[in-house]
């Protein structure tokens, strides 16, 4: 009964950070309990799947997470490890509480693409480039899958081809697994459901177990198992769902690489970042 008086009494913006210090709570022991139940296991190198890669036939899939799995973002603000945080989702309950055009979508939207645009990225692990190219040397498939939250604005007209280009700046291009497969939506929701371009997977309002589902489907394939690297444990959980579903054999590495590089995410540096953004 105290709580809920002191929880009244607060500021509108504390009161958001409780609900999502909650929420976050929550998440993080459903997570933990969601990976438990699928062949989900932790590394902190690409290294350490060697021998499963190395046993792949020619009608497997391998799927790799781009944010925080393969490329890190230099500007800590904008590190997905950073963005999912509970320091940055209290710092967001405050930008929508302080800022109200961040209520409105297309305004987050083209925010996020000026940051994604000003900020470089690095590739965490130099040497998943040759552990790409080997795998599709064996004639294996290999795509991306990206929950990226970011949606076509003037700052970005094509966020696809952005993607792609960037991870082709850093020598990874996933386009030669089903070129038969050009750029298309993957489900009758063309404005948020997941989209298809160049080897790249953007799940949209999708969790990634149902948006690989639905490029399964569309891409006519059904492989022998799926591999998928991932530095969240959610997304590893809803495609492990999905591949038992479709009775796919699973593994997932749960990819811990990032943590090498030192994180100096700073609470008042991200809102004096975001503020600028906002004031252009």
């Amino acid at each position: 009964m105290n709580f809920l008086f002191l929880y009244k009494k607060t500021h509108g913006s504390v009161r958001n950070t409780i609900v999502i210090a909650l929420l976050f709570s929550v998440l993080l022991f459903k997570d933990r309990i969601q990976m438990m139940s699928y062949n989900i296991e932790p590394i902190s190198s690409f290294s350490q799947a060697e021998d499963v890669l190395i046993s792949l036939d020619q009608n497997a899939l391998v799927i790799f997470d781009v944010d925080d799995t393969l490329l890190l973002s230099n500007d800590p603000t904008f590190q997905e490890r950073n963005v999912k945080s509970l320091s940055f989702a209290a710092l967001a309950a405050n930008l929508y509480f302080w800022y109200p055009q961040f209520r409105n979508s297309a305004f987050r939207y083209d925010i996020a693409n000026q940051a994604m645009l000003e900020s470089d990225r690095i590739l965490i692990e130099p040497l998943v480039t040759n552990l790409i190219e080997s795998l599709l040397a064996r004639k294996i498939k290999v795509i991306a899958l990206t929950r990226m939250a970011l949606k076509n604005s003037d700052a970005i007209a094509n966020v696809m081809e952005w993607r792609y280009q960037d991870l082709l700046s850093h020598n990874i291009n996933f386009d030669e697994s089903f070129p038969e497969l050009g750029p298309c939506c993957l489900s009758s929701d063309h404005i948020n459901g997941p989209e298809f371009h160049k080897g790249i997977i953007k799940c949209g309002k999708m969790n990634k177990g149902r948006a690989l589902e639905c490029f399964l489907e569309s891409a006519k394939f059904r492989p022998s198992q799926i591999i998928l690297f991932d530095n969240t444990a959610r997304n590893l959980a809803t495609v492990g769902y999905s591949a038992q579903k479709l009775g796919i054999d699973y593994h997932g590495f749960l990819y811990e690489g990032s943590d090498q590089y030192p994180n100096n995410f700073n609470i008042r540096t991200a809102y004096r970042e975001i503020e600028a953004l906002v004031s252009k």
